[in-house]
């Protein structure tokens, strides 16, 4: 008896996961990955994601990088010490730094920077050496919180290693002391370590003080074996998960409780396969089936794989909620677990048939006795009246004296035969389609355009006759109506368009195709169905103009078509839920659209769809709120409002580059680069290498193929370039500059996700146009412009100067001119009066005279030079006023006034320059009076000297009378030989000497005399 207990144990068992596998569908791999697809080996050794969200795969054959669309392979390669120690990988751990250690068959380890994929050989190290003795098969390698890393070794060791500090430490089992097969696991939660020993789970640190976590209380706890590697996952929850050969062990902290749930008995190795996904729920392979635990506890198998004789060897449940499972040369299967699929039906028999039967629940004799058992899907017509019946009908042109049109209530159908009301009418009425009035009356409308009348009650059709623009013998396939309140009729047909028909008032509009704004685009339309949410709205499918949208008020059509985002133009179908959602069926696929914000959502195949093509008029709303969707290999049944949502939000990383259309990328040949694209911040790019293209990728793995892309090249691009499905960003001969590479991708549900991967990327100029070349150019320019302009200038200075001595010299040769002008006027006048003095017998006088003259003509020979002192200019006048005086007697008396203080030597004049001065007051001023007095005044200040010439003669004006009335041909020119010759004293001497001339007269305005006033200033 002590044996049949567990014989009927493990029968219940067995029956157990039978019935859970019976109730279960299967899951169906959202993909299968292998060599043809980019693998490097089917033998998947171990499976990690890193912190950025690529997958990295080992294999029997090197290490593969996967983004979700292609793989980037790393392989030894024999005497490069950059490339992996061995390509026979046996497992891989990604640390929380981010490095991935790559364990190989042959013992070796290396550690792999995820983001920069910088490789370092670690077991080359001397230090870490030892490490190659071997660790345990499966997780062998955890982390505490202080830098240190834990491996699990054969041999009875247990190593501590801290790569930072560059130590590495070497315990045995008895250093814990523990039995030589006490620890058969080895994890950590939330920086802590824990044992799994054979009778207790023990927390520990790198000191070796340990205590006991939880003994072991339920039966048959020991759990030891020396080859073991004992898998352990722990639960959001808190809940730790131990798979032992034969049983689930799960031990809850918070009840400190332990359970266990035995499994049948193991055949072949021992499996380390166990995860838990973002739900609690714990996943694990045993005899070739996948099992599931869920949060409750709650064992079935997940999946069976009886067929796969080699089994699993690693498993993932990445941050996208999909499951990978790496196959013993098999390859890889991916799930996914976070967002539910489409169920596929495929069909047994047809597509009403198979939904009234499979999914509705109909008695199949019931379906049998109906007129839809065996009849052409594309000729199903229903539609849903106000108390949840649905109504069917067959949309054929049949001919029936009577009509019948069944109903679905409550999981059964319902059969009545319709009579005419009148039996004249034509017997031949097919009812293509059924619509229902705001009060519950049914309608159809035939193959005429034929409106028909259903009264329930009397079992009774009306046919009445053709809507107007329509004739008896004018056949129209109607595909769908909908009526606005009692008497508005919208019909739409596969060939003419839409109609409008007002019941009431028989009036009868017709849409179709105009080259119009606005207008129909199509005339073949398919079934339509009134906006829940804007009563002036109709929907529409069409064949080729995708959804069309139609304002009744407006009279306005507008399509949303694959450029709005649709996957296909053909809308066979539209069913619209209670939120406002618009369902369509396509060629490729399934679509929602949501009218209120433009969300759209497409369905394919890979969303568990049984086919992407779907066919008319296979479209049905269940009782229940369900949708179905028929196509060529099946038809899908779900309710819109628990089709899963896809709310991740995907990293977006750059996986390769190419410049001049070579790859570029770190690791190959000729890259530029010292660590991955995707690790940098910042390019850099010769204007040689400005032709060069991106690829990049979402790492999210439910449907990598849905996922769409758009990116921008700031400072070049003006707006995101949409790029649908398409990851690669291309540009050529962009030119020298800086700019920001941008991408951004959606996720599957159609959703832009916040992250975004940015690179800044400097086009550096040629050397022609750097700053330093154009500085550089800048100062030679401006140098050669400086030293030219330098040369003019002493060119010009030179040329100033010569013209400037020319015109000194002129100027000097003007200056001698016009003295040699006053020298014959002087002497002229001077000879004259010695001539009048002989004439008059004045012998002494004249000797005198002539004496006096003799001593003028001796100093103005000695006066040669264009300047003389001023005292020697006064002694020039003074012997002038002598020789006048001894001509004319007491008539004219002349009186020198210097100022003492004045240095009349430092002062330099013009020779003769107020000499005519008093001439001319002699001369014109006091001897046509007849006697008169001349005073000369000299004063100075610091700077200039003043020279006053003050007579008391008649003055200018009268002067000038008197010699316009002389009739002597010589004119006195003395005047304007004084003025010109201080105006070329000045320019020669850079002076600024003056003459001023001032008219005294009296009170009465009577001339009294003239004033000369000359300004000279002083020489430094």
């Amino acid at each position: 008896m002590k044996y049949l207990q567990p014989i009927i144990i493990c029968v219940a068992f067995l029956f157990f996961a039978a019935v859970s596998f019976a109730q279960n569908r299967l899951p169906v791999p959202i993909k299968m990955l292998n060599v043809e697809d980019g693998l490097p080996q089917s033998f998947i050794s171990g499976l990690a994601q890193d912190r950025t969200g690529f997958i990295w795969i080992g294999t029997r054959d090197g290490l593969a990088k996967y983004d979700g669309i292609k793989f980037k392979v790393f392989k030894h390669l024999p005497g490069d010490s950059t490339t992996l120690a061995n390509n026979i990988i046996s497992n891989l751990y990604l640390d929380n730094a981010g490095y991935l250690w790559i364990r190989y068959e042959s013992g070796d380890i290396d550690l792999l920077h995820t983001d920069t994929e910088i490789l370092t050989h670690l077991t080359n190290d001397p230090l870490f050496h030892p490490l190659r003795k071997g660790l345990r098969d499966g997780n062998s390698i955890t982390e505490d919180g202080k830098g240190n890393y834990w491996l699990f070794g054969t041999f009875e060791r247990i190593y501590i290693c801290n790569i930072k500090k560059h130590t590495l430490r070497s315990f045995s089992h008895s250093d814990w002391n523990l039995k030589s097969d006490g620890l058969v696991g080895i994890t950590s939660s939330k920086g802590k370590v824990m044992m799994i020993t054979d009778t207790a789970m023990v927390l520990t640190d790198e000191n070796k003080s340990h205590k006991v976590f939880a003994k072991y209380n339920f039966e048959n706890p020991h759990m030891g074996a020396a080859w073991k590697n004992t898998p352990v996952v722990i639960r959001k929850s808190g809940d730790i998960i131990i798979k032992d050969e034969s049983r689930i062990v799960i031990y809850s902290p918070c009840k400190a409780l332990f359970t266990t749930i035995d499994l049948p008995s193991r055949k072949g190795d021992f499996s380390f396969l166990l995860a838990c996904d973002e739900t609690d729920q714990v996943y694990f392979e045993h005899n070739l089936n996948m099992y599931i635990l869920s949060p409750e506890n709650n064992l079935s198998i997940w999946k069976s794989d009886a067929h796969l004789k080699n089994g699993y060897k690693s498993i993932l449940i990445d941050r996208s909620g999909v499951l990978w499972l790496g196959g013993n040369g098999s390859g890889i299967q991916t799930f996914d677990l976070r967002i539910s699929r489409l169920p596929a039906y495929f069909y047994k028999k047809s597509f009403q048939s198979d939904l009234l039967k499979d999914i509705i629940k109909v008695p199949e004799d019931q379906i049998r006795k109906s007129f839809l058992y065996g009849m052409d899907p594309y000729q199903l017509r229903w539609k849903k009246d106000n108390q949840g019946r649905i109504w069917f009908t067959n949309g054929v042109n049949s001919q029936f004296s009577t009509r019948d049109i069944s109903y679905l209530e409550n999981e059964r159908l319902h059969h009545t035969l319709w009579r005419y009301s009148d039996s004249s009418v034509v017997k031949n009425v097919n009812v293509n389609v059924l619509a229902f009035s705001t009060s519950g009356k049914m309608w159809g409308m035939d193959y005429f355009l034929r409106p028909v009348y259903f009264d329930e009650k009397k079992s009774m059709m009306t046919v009445y006759p053709p809507i107007g623009l329509v004739d008896n013998l004018t056949a129209h396939a109607v595909s769908s109506m909908y009526i606005e309140g009692e008497d508005d009729f919208w019909i739409t047909t596969s060939q003419n368009g839409l109609y409008y028909y007002n019941r009431k008032n028989n009036r009868t509009i017709q849409f179709t195709v105009a080259n119009t704004k606005g207008a129909l685009p199509v005339n073949q339309l398919m079934n339509i169905v009134p906006d829940p949410k804007d009563k002036d709205v109709l929907w529409i499918g069409s064949l080729g103009s995708g959804l069309i949208r139609f304002n009744k008020s407006k009279g306005v059509f507008s399509s949303y078509t694959t450029r709005n985002g649709l996957p296909n133009n053909t809308v066979y179908a539209v069913l619209s839920d209670d939120t406002g959602t618009l369902w369509c069926s396509t060629n490729q696929g399934i679509f929602s659209f949501n009218p209120n914000n433009g969300e759209l959502r497409t369905f394919t195949s890979r969303d568990g769809l049984p086919g992407n093509e779907f066919n008319r008029y296979h479209f049905f709303q269940l009782p229940n709120g369900r949708f179905s969707f028929g196509g060529i290999d099946g038809f899908t049944v779900f309710d819109p409002h628990n089709v899963s949502i896809d709310t991740f939000e995907p990293e977006i990383a750059l996986t390769d580059i190419h410049i001049n259309n070579s790859a570029a990328d770190f690791g190959t040949p000729s890259s530029p680069f010292k660590q991955s694209i995707n690790s940098l911040n910042e390019v850099r790019l010769s204007y040689r290498e400005n032709f060069f293209d991106f690829s990049f990728a979402a790492l999210e793995y439910n449907i990598p193929e849905k996922i769409q892309y758009r990116y921008i090249l700031e400072n070049y691009n003006s707006d995101w370039i949409y790029s649908r499905s398409d990851n690669v960003a291309s540009y050529t001969n962009l030119p020298p500059g800086k700019y920001v590479f941008k991408a951004n991708a959606t996720n599957t549900a159609g959703k832009w996700s916040s992250h975004i991967k940015s690179l800044a990327i400097v086009i550096l100029p040629p050397f022609w146009q750097t700053w330093w070349f154009i500085s550089l150019c800048i100062i030679a320019v401006l140098a050669l412009a400086y030293f030219l302009i330098r040369i003019r200038i002493q060119d010009i200075i030179r040329k100033e100067r010569e013209k400037s001595a020319f015109e000194r010299k002129s100027a000097e040769l003007k200056a001698q001119a016009m003295r040699a002008q006053m020298n014959p006027h002087f002497i002229f006048n001077c000879m004259n009066s010695i001539k009048a003095l002989i004439q008059e017998d004045k012998r002494q006088e004249a000797v005198i005279y002539l004496t006096t003259f003799a001593k003028l003509i001796r100093n103005q020979l000695s006066n040669a030079e264009h300047e003389i002192s001023l005292h020697d200019e006064l002694e020039t006048c003074r012997l002038y006023t002598q020789l006048e005086s001894l001509r004319f007697g007491n008539n004219i008396r002349c009186s020198f006034h210097i100022d003492k203080e004045t240095d009349l030597h430092s002062i330099k004049v013009p020779p003769l320059i107020i000499q005519p001065f008093i001439e001319n007051a002699i001369w014109h001023g006091i001897l046509p009076k007849g006697h008169g007095e001349v005073m000369i005044t000299v004063t100075g200040n610091e700077e200039a000297v003043e020279c006053r010439i003050d007579d008391d003669g008649i003055g200018r004006e009268r002067a000038m009378r008197n010699k316009s009335k002389s009739s002597s041909t010589y004119e006195s020119k003395g005047m304007q030989l004084v003025r010109g010759r201080l105006s070329l004293y000045n320019n020669l001497n850079n002076q600024d000497g003056s003459i001023e001339l001032v008219d005294k007269k009296d009170d009465a305005s009577n001339p009294i005399g003239t004033l000369v006033i000359l300004n000279f200033k002083k020489q430094t």
